[in-house]
């Protein structure tokens, strides 16, 4: 949010399937970083969004999780997401990421929502 910039040091997976990549910077400070959840939330635990909708940077929302579907890898969700908050953090109510926000469908009026599971990335994680 500063405009900071930093230099990419190493890949460590990509998944296109999924839409993810992790990957280390080079930093040369303290920095703060968000813990992952160990579990996955349940239906109708609080959840929390951060993401830049329609280029309005850093902006939080709330709502619920609704379903969990696709064997557990998709999280749908009643928080508003709009374009520009896809790979934004879904967080739950101990501040711990859930899911990276994905998208929603547009036309349907009932706020569906979808966040990949964090489950799907914390293998990846060194």
């Amino acid at each position: 949010s500063d405009g900071s910039t930093y230099k990419l040091a190493e890949v460590y997976h990509k998944n296109e399937e999924y839409d993810f990549i992790i990957f280390k910077v080079n930093i040369n400070q303290e920095v703060n970083y968000i813990k992952i959840a160990n579990t996955t939330p349940k239906v109708g635990e609080k959840i929390y969004t951060i993401g830049s909708p329609l280029g309005l940077d850093n902006t939080f929302s709330s709502g619920e999780i609704s379903q969990i579907r696709e064997n557990g890898n998709i999280l749908q969700i009643s928080a508003p997401i709009d374009h520009g908050s896809s790979g934004g953090v879904l967080l739950n109510s101990k501040g711990e990421a859930v899911g990276i926000t994905s998208g929603g469908i547009d036309t349907s009026g009932a706020n569906l929502n979808y966040a990949w599971n964090i489950r799907l990335v914390k293998p990846y994680i060194p």
